[in-house]
């Protein structure tokens, strides 16, 4: 082990690093790895952490199910996080589900919470499905709204109405409408008039309805400004009316300075004659 710890320290060149790493790791049994990495764990180089990390990964990708069963015995600390990730990473790309199913019996509640993030994380580019259900069962916060919001996008942009019909069904309201609002802004690109009718009918008054309203302005207003411009001028006088008349002024602008200043001024006549 010390042997490929000084080769690797004397090599500066990335191409060779790697290529001595693909030497050494070839032909490895499980057995030998497991040692190896009980080894490198003893010596307290970074030389020996980086390639503690290099080899896991490796053995991961070649062996899962025993990199797995590895992991389970390892001591805390930041190998053992990374292990984690590498596991939780791989088992989702192999099967969502299942990989939901090993996260969900761990006994360790942090590994658990840490592992479901990492598997939907993986989802919401694979089966933004799956990762909204694995999400909503993540503690709330930040880390999670951000995942459900982001597959909600996903979602919503390949199908919509399929997407907004699961939406609407999370028993939790203020979750619900987070994701919601999320969702009606995505579609707002290819869907703005039924995007925009699920918002104002749907949506409680909050922020998030707010931004959707004037997220689904901008998307309309890059497609079709002159619709766009009619549907913000019945919002009500207020800073939501102000904020979705600017970004769909700015808009229009970039395309014809003309119309989109006639606009403006048409409005600006109308509130002085008011």
């Amino acid at each position: 082990m010390n042997g490929w710890l000084e080769q690797l320290d004397n090599e500066s060149d990335p191409d060779q690093y790697e290529k001595l790493l693909q030497t050494m790791f070839a032909d490895l049994s499980s057995d030998e790895i497991a040692s190896a990495l009980t080894l490198l764990r003893a010596d307290h180089r970074e030389s020996a952490d980086k390639l503690s990390r290099r080899l896991f990964r490796h053995w991961a990708e070649t062996d899962l199910a025993a990199a797995a069963g590895y992991f389970a015995q390892m001591p805390s600390g930041p190998l053992r996080v990374q292990a984690l990730d590498d596991v939780a990473i791989l088992k989702a790309d192999a099967d969502l589900s299942e990989a939901a199913k090993w996260a969900n019996q761990m006994p360790d509640d942090a590994d658990k919470q840490r592992s479901l993030g990492g598997i939907a994380n993986e989802a919401v580019r694979t089966d933004p499905v799956v990762e909204i259900g694995i999400a909503l069962d993540l503690p709330p916060g930040t880390a999670r709204d951000d995942l459900l919001c982001r597959s909600a996008t996903e979602w919503a942009a390949h199908d919509p109405q399929s997407a907004i019909d699961w939406i609407r069904k999370i028993s939790d309201a203020t979750v619900r409408n987070k994701i919601l609002a999320t969702a009606v802004t995505a579609c707002g690109d290819s869907y703005p008039v039924a995007a925009a009718t699920v918002a104002v009918n749907e949506l409680p008054e909050s922020r998030e309805r707010s931004d959707a309203l004037v997220g689904i302005a901008q998307r309309w207003a890059e497609r079709n400004p002159q619709h766009a411009a009619a549907w913000v001028e019945q919002f009500p006088d207020g800073e939501l009316r102000s904020a979705a008349i600017e970004n769909v002024a700015m808009l229009w602008w970039q395309t014809d300075e003309l119309q989109a200043g006639q606009w403006l001024n048409a409005l600006n006549s109308a509130q002085r004659n008011d």
